[in-house]
């Protein structure tokens, strides 16, 4: 990296070492440092991302930089003791990082960091579900993650076990297997690094897809995993598109949402189902319904009954079908009727959160 994202400053072998070794695995540049380049370390205290500083020198970095800042730990080798710790006090540091225990935390840390640094990007998280079956929601979130992959990462997440695997239907994992998904992300424990999340899923294009194997027995997720996923993907990517199942979880998903999406069939059950979602939605949330036409229908018909802005049409698309069964995404042309609809409901989210298009 032309600018390293982390700032050392320590002369105890151990501790460089380790540093060093997990922040290479994160691929974060890192600039190391003693207390005795006094000059180049105030230089550098206030301009570095983030500094680590070691236990063995803190006391002698807070006597001679006096002046406080974020995003600075104490690292130690094995336990902290009370010196070490009235250290961390001194430099006002956010805590105190044990080496080799605490490793996998800092490198998660470090990966984030090098997101934030190399890459960065503050994702805005859409939900889209259906009002009522088979109107086609999971297509059209799998094509609105396409249409966004093309600017900036983007993710597809399927939530819901039992409907198709969305790696098959994107074409990431035509065979229904997945290197990392919901099986083994399950019994996650600690922190989600955002690159590590990204780099381990499969993707096409600039766009990863978490889901499900098509073997994978259906379980309901833990709710801290898919909060902690979920917290890294929009740290990782610029849009997250979440295929929202109807159950009991759907109201806390909606609320992990900056918009919603709701698609819906312009008859009773679908316009009554569209007004029952938007009940769900948390204040705050920007929410919008997708109306699937058919002969005689008004969209707007049906979004003014439910109560929600209309924000695309979604009609009729020949060869759909057979374009998902062989594995080649939902958007094989941008004059398509799908393209249409989810470039209306990129621009419409665009509109109420400012996700740019």
């Amino acid at each position: 990296m032309t600018d390293p994202a982390l700032l050392l400053v320590t002369a105890h072998p151990t501790l460089r070492g380790e540093v060093m070794r997990l922040a290479a695995a994160a691929n974060v540049g890192v600039e190391l440092l003693a207390p005795a380049d006094a000059p180049r370390l105030a230089e550098r205290w206030r301009a570095a991302p983030a500094v680590l500083v070691g236990d063995d020198v803190a006391p002698t970095v807070a006597d001679r930089l006096p002046g406080r800042r974020d995003e600075v730990w104490v690292v130690v080798d094995g336990p902290a003791d009370e010196p070490t710790l009235r250290g961390a006090l001194a430099l006002g540091a956010g805590g105190v990082v044990e080496l080799p225990g605490d490793a996998p935390a800092l490198r998660a840390w470090l990966s984030d960091l090098g997101d934030r640094s190399g890459d960065p990007v503050a994702g805005q998280v859409v939900g889209v579900l259906g009002a009522s079956g088979g109107v086609g929601a999971s297509v059209l979130a799998l094509a609105v993650a396409e249409l966004a992959a093309r600017d900036s990462p983007a993710l597809l997440v399927d939530l819901d076990p039992w409907g198709l695997p969305a790696g098959a239907l994107a074409g990431t994992s035509p065979d229904g297997t997945t290197s990392t998904g919901w099986a083994e992300l399950a019994e996650l424990d600690g922190r989600v690094g955002a690159r590590a999340l990204r780099e381990s899923l499969p993707s096409r294009d600039g766009l990863g897809v978490l889901g499900w194997a098509a073997d994978t027995p259906t379980a309901e997720l833990p709710r801290r995993v898919v909060h902690e996923v979920l917290t890294a993907a929009r740290r990782g990517h610029g849009l997250v598109v979440l295929d929202v199942p109807r159950s009991t979880t759907t109201r806390e998903l909606l609320a992990l949402c900056d918009a919603v999406v709701v698609v819906a069939s312009p008859s009773l059950a679908g316009t009554a189902g569209a007004a029952r979602v938007r009940a769900l939605v948390p204040p705050g949330v920007a929410a919008g319904v997708v109306v699937r036409t058919e002969r005689g229908a008004l969209p707007e018909d049906v979004a003014r009954l439910a109560g929600l802005p209309l924000w695309g049409v979604l009609r009729a698309q020949r060869s759909l079908d057979e374009h998902l069964a062989a594995g080649l995404g939902a958007v094989r042309s941008r004059r398509s009727p799908l393209a249409r609809a989810a470039r209306d409901v990129l621009a419409a989210v665009a509109r109420e959160v400012g996700r740019p298009v």
